[in-house]
């Protein structure tokens, strides 16, 4: 689980392509509070989703240049 110095938002000019969310169903914390980290690739993203897997309720990669 990050901590919360690890889950501090940068300003947006410092975000890549693909940005990765987690977090807990029963405590949800909204928007960017869940956010993970950014990645130039897809795969990279997918990497840190595998990672993550088990640890949090959920996963979700956002592609900042097709907005989905």
């Amino acid at each position: 689980m990050l901590n919360d110095k690890e889950r501090t938002v940068q300003p947006a000019m410092f975000y890549k392509r693909f940005l990765v969310f987690s977090g807990d169903t029963y405590y949800p914390a909204a928007g960017f509070n869940n956010f993970c980290d950014s990645f130039d690739s897809i795969e990279e993203a997918k990497e840190r989703v595998q990672f993550f897997s088990g640890k949090y309720d959920w996963e979700q990669i956002v592609d900042l240049e097709t907005g989905q």
